[in-house]
C-alpha cells in the first residue's frame, strides 16, 4: 500500500499565530491587561473589530480602485520599475486622491462620483485579473515566503486599530485632545460637503492649505450617506492604512537592498513609533506625508529615476506629499531634488556624463512637483489673488486678511531662530519619547504645554541603531552611496525644521523615513558581519528594538487618555481605554443620553433645533455641534469682534445687529480667549480686558440672559453664555455678520 505524504500545516499554522499574535494586541491594548476588569471592558475588543469589519468594504472599494487605476499608470510611468505592484498602488492612490480634490473643487464630489471613482480602477484590475496567465502569476503558490521578522510589525498594528476607534476629541493629550482634528481637519471638509463644494471659508484659514487629505475624507463620507459623523471611524482607518502602506514601501526598498528580514524590520520600525501610533489613528494627514514621501524615495533611488519617466515619478510623489501638508515641502520635495540632482550628475559609477542631458531629469522632477502642485496655487490664486495664501503675504498679496492678521500668522508659525531650533532639537526628536527614546526624566506635573510627553530625555535607541546603519553603509562599498545620500536627507529635512519651521516635534516625523531605512540596513550588515560566529546578535538587536519601541508606543497609549478625579480619594487617574473605544455616540440623536458614549455630543447640541450660536474665541470641538453656529479661527476675524467695533460696545445695537442676522445665543469662552491673547494674539476688540468689562454691561443690563444650565448639563466655568432676546425687528432681509 502506498504511502502518503502528509500535507504541510506549517504556513497555515504561521497565519494562525500570526493572527492570534495581531488579536492578543488588540485585546491587551483595549484591557489595558490580559484579565477585563467588566463584562463591559471585553466587550469593548469586539467594538473594535466590529468597526474594522463595518469600514471594510468602503475601505476596500477605495484601496481596490486605487490598485486598478495605477496600473495604467505604472505601465506608462514607470514600465521597468524594481518595484511595481508597490509603485502602481501608490501611483493610483495619488491619482485618486487628486481626482477627490478635483471633484471637490468643482462641486461634483457626492455618493455617485465617490463610487465612480473606485468603480473604475475596480472594473480595471478585474479586466487584467481575466486574463489567466496573469491569475496564475497571483496565485498563493507564487507568493514570497514572509520573513520571520513581520511578526514584530503586529503588536504595533493590533495598538494602531484600537486607537482607530477612539473618537476625535477624547485621546492624544500631546495633541491637544485632537483640537486641530475638530476644529479643521474634519470640519472644513464637512463644511465644503454641507455646501456642496470645496469653497473658501474666511472664518477658517486652514481651508486655504492644499487639503488633500481632507478631500479625501469629504469622499468617505460621501460613501458614508454623506456624514463625517458617521464616518469618523472609517477616515481614521483610511489615514492609518496610509501609514501601513508606507510602512510596506519602506520595507520593499531596504528588501531590494539587503533583503526581506531587513526589510520587514525597516516596516516594523515605523510602524512601532509613538508618534505613528498618535497621528497614524487620527485623521490628520501625516500619515500620507509618509506615504508619498516613502514612494518619492522608492522612485529617487530606482536606476529608473534617471531617465525622464523615472524623475517624473518621483516628481509627482513628491508633490503629492506637499498636496497632503505643505511642510513636505521642505521635508520631502527639497531633499529628494537635491539628492536626485547629486547622483543624477555625480553618479556612484563616475564617468562622462552629459550635462545637458543630466538636466532633463531634473526639469521633468520639477515638472511633476508642479503638474501636482498646480490645481492648488490656481484655487488660491482665485480665492486671494495669492497662490500660497497666507504665506508669501508680503510679495504676493495678503488677500483678506488685515496687516495685524498677517503679523500674528507669521508669529505663529515662523522659526524661532536657529539657536533656538538647536536647544530644541534634542528635546523635540533625537531623545523624545515619540521618536522611541526610552526612559527619561519625567516632566513636572505643572508644566502648561500640552505639547510634551510624560517623560524628555530618553535613550535615543532608535537613532543609535540608525546611526550605526550610517556607519556600516559607509565602509561598504556597494552601499556608500546610498548610505551617503540617506544621510544627506536627513540633514537638509533637520536643517529645514532649524529655519523655517516652529519647531514642533510632530513636524520632524518624516525624519522616520531615512531613520526606518537605516534601522533595516544596519540589522542586515550586522548580520552578515557576524554570520557564522554570532547569528543571534541581528535577531537580538531587531527584537529589542523593536519590543522597546512597542512598549513605548503601548505605555503612550495608556498615559494619553484623559484624566479624572476619583471623588472619594481625590486621586486622578487615567479613563482606561476600552472606555474611549467605540465611544462615539449615536449619530441619529446626538442629544440622547447615553451614559458609555463619551465623545460626540456638545453642550449646544441642547438647545432648541432652530438656535444659531456666535461663538467668540473658541474653536473647540466644533465637529460635533449639530446646531447652526458661526466661528473663526484664532487668525481669523471675529464676526463678534466686528459688531462690538462698528456699534463702539453699544450693547442695545450690538443686540439688534445679533438677532436680525438669526442668532439666538452667546458663547464667549474666557480661557481660550485669556490663552490665544497671551500666544498668538487677539483683535483689540477680544482682549480679555475689555470682554470683562463688556461682560460687566450685560450683566448689569440684563438685556441679555445669562445661562448657567443647558438641558440639564452646566455650562462650564470658562464659558460665559447668553440666550439673547427675541427683540421684534422689521422683516427685512438679514444677512449674518462676515467674519
Amino acid at each position: 500500500m502506498a504511502q502518503t505524504t502528509p500535507r504541510s500545516i506549517g504556513p497555515l499554522a504561521a497565519a494562525a499565530g500570526a493572527i492570534g499574535l495581531w488579536l492578543a494586541a488588540v485585546w491587551v491594548a483595549n484591557q489595558g491587561d490580559f484579565i477585563p476588569d467588566s463584562a463591559t471592558a471585553a466587550q469593548k475588543a469586539f467594538g473594535t473589530i466590529f468597526q474594522a469589519v463595518r469600514s471594510m468594504p468602503i475601505l476596500l472599494a477605495v484601496w481596490v480602485g486605487a490598485l486598478g487605476i495605477g496600473l495604467p499608470l505604472r505601465t506608462w510611468l514607470a514600465p521597468g520599475a524594481r518595484h511595481p505592484i508597490t509603485l502602481q498602488i501608490c501611483l493610483g492612490m495619488g491619482a485618486m486622491l487628486m481626482l477627490d480634490w478635483l471633484l471637490a473643487a468643482c462641486g461634483w464630489m457626492n455618493a455617485w462620483t465617490a463610487f465612480i471613482t473606485c468603480g473604475i480602477g475596480t472594473a480595471i484590475i478585474t479586466y487584467h485579473y481575466a486574463d489567466p496567465a496573469t491569475r496564475e502569476r497571483w496565485h498563493p503558490d507564487h507568493w514570497p515566503s514572509p520573513p520571520w521578522s513581520l511578526l514584530l510589525a503586529l503588536p504595533a498594528l493590533g495598538f494602531l486599530l484600537v486607537a482607530c476607534t477612539i473618537p476625535p476629541g477624547v485621546m492624544w493629550r500631546i495633541e491637544a485632545l485632537g483640537y486641530d482634528v475638530t476644529s479643521y481637519h474634519l470640519q472644513v471638509p464637512r463644511e465644503w460637503l454641507l455646501r456642496g463644494q470645496m469653497q473658501q471659508l474666511t472664518h477658517n484659514i486652514y481651508s486655504h492649505l492644499p487639503m488633500l487629505a481632507e478631500a479625501s475624507f469629504m469622499k468617505l463620507a460621501a460613501m458614508h450617506q454623506g456624514t463625517l459623523f458617521d464616518a469618523v471611524y472609517t477616515i481614521q482607518f483610511f489615514h492609518a492604512s496610509a501609514g501601513i502602506l508606507a510602512a510596506v514601501v519602506l520595507g520593499r526598498l531596504v528588501t531590494g537592498w539587503v533583503g526581506p528580514v531587513a526589510g520587514a524590520v525597516s516596516g516594523a520600525a515605523m510602524l512601532a513609533m509613538p508618534w505613528t501610533l498618535i497621528t497614524g489613528s487620527m485623521a490628520y494627514s501625516e500619515m500620507f506625508v509618509m506615504l508619498f514621501g516613502a514612494a518619492a524615495l522608492m522612485a529617487m533611488f530606482d536606476p529608473h529615476s534617471r531617465t525622464p519617466r523615472g524623475a517624473l515619478v518621483a516628481g509627482l510623489f513628491a508633490g503629492l506629499a506637499a498636496m497632503a501638508k505643505l511642510t513636505a515641502l521642505g521635508f520631502i520635495v527639497l531633499p529628494v531634488a537635491i539628492v536626485l540632482f547629486v547622483r543624477t550628475f555625480y553618479p556612484s559609477n563616475a564617468g562622462q556624463i552629459n550635462r545637458r542631458h543630466a538636466m532633463v531629469p531634473m526639469a521633468m522632477f520639477a515638472l511633476g512637483t508642479l503638474l501636482i502642485l498646480a490645481p492648488y496655487l490656481i484655487r488660491n490664486a482665485i480665492w486671494t489673488g495669492n497662490p500660497v495664501f497666507p504665506f508669501a503675504t508680503s510679495l504676493l498679496g495678503a488677500g483678506h486678511w488685515t496687516d495685524d492678521q498677517v503679523t500674528r500668522w507669521n508669529n505663529a508659525h515662523h522659526s524661532q531662530g536657529i539657536s533656538h531650533g538647536i536647544s530644541e532639537l534634542p528635546r523635540q526628536w533625537l531623545l523624545n519619547t515619540g521618536y522611541g527614546a526610552i526612559g527619561g526624566t519625567p516632566v513636572h506635573q505643572n508644566v502648561t504645554d500640552v505639547a510634551r510627553f510624560d517623560a524628555e530625555y530618553g535613550l535615543p535607541l532608535f537613532w543609535i541603531v540608525a546611526g550605526i546603519g550610517i556607519m556600516l553603509m559607509a565602509i561598504t562599498p556597494g552601499l556608500r552611496g546610498t548610505g551617503l545620500a540617506l544621510l544627506l536627507f536627513l540633514i537638509i529635512q533637520l536643517l529645514f525644521w532649524l529655519l523655517l519651521t516652529h519647531h514642533q516635534s510632530r513636524f520632524l516625523i518624516p525624519t522616520l523615513l531615512p531613520g526606518c531605512i537605516l534601522i533595516g540596513i544596519a540589522v542586515a550588515r550586522i548580520a552578515h558581519l557576524s554570520a557564522g560566529k554570532r547569528d543571534w546578535l541581528a535577531p537580538l538587536i531587531s527584537i529589542t528594538l523593536l519590543a522597546s519601541l512597542t512598549a513605548t508606543s503601548y505605555q503612550t497609549l495608556l498615559s494619553q487618555t484623559p484624566r479624572f478625579i476619583d471623588p472619594e480619594t481625590g486621586q486622578a487617574y487615567h479613563f482606561p481605554i476600552y472606555q474611549l473605544v467605540d465611544s462615539l455616540i449615536d449619530p441619529a440623536d446626538v442629544t440622547t443620553n447615553q451614559p458609555d458614549r463619551l465623545a460626540g455630543n456638545h453642550l449646544l447640541n441642547g438647545l432648541p433645533a432652530t438656535s444659531r450660536t456666535i461663538l467668540v474665541g473658541d474653536a473647540t470641538g466644533l465637529f460635533y455641534i449639530q446646531r447652526q453656529f458661526l466661528y473663526n479661527t484664532a487668525f481669523d476675524r471675529s464676526a463678534f469682534a466686528k459688531l462690538s467695533r462698528e456699534h463702539k460696545n453699544n450693547l442695545t445695537a450690538m443686540t439688534i445687529s445679533l438677532v436680525r442676522s438669526g442668532f439666538t445665543h452667546v458663547w464667549i469662552n474666557l480661557a481660550e480667549l485669556d490663552r490665544l491673547h497671551h500666544s498668538y494674539g487677539l483683535e483689540p476688540e477680544l482682549a480679555p480686558d475689555n470682554i470683562r468689562d463688556l461682560l460687566k454691561a450685560i450683566d448689569q443690563s440684563k438685556i441679555w440672559q445669562r445661562l448657567d444650565q443647558v438641558a440639564g448639563t452646566t455650562v462650564p466655568s470658562h464659558v460665559a453664555f447668553y440666550a439673547l432676546p427675541p427683540i421684534r425687528t422689521p422683516a427685512t432681509p438679514a444677512t449674518p455678520p462676515t467674519p
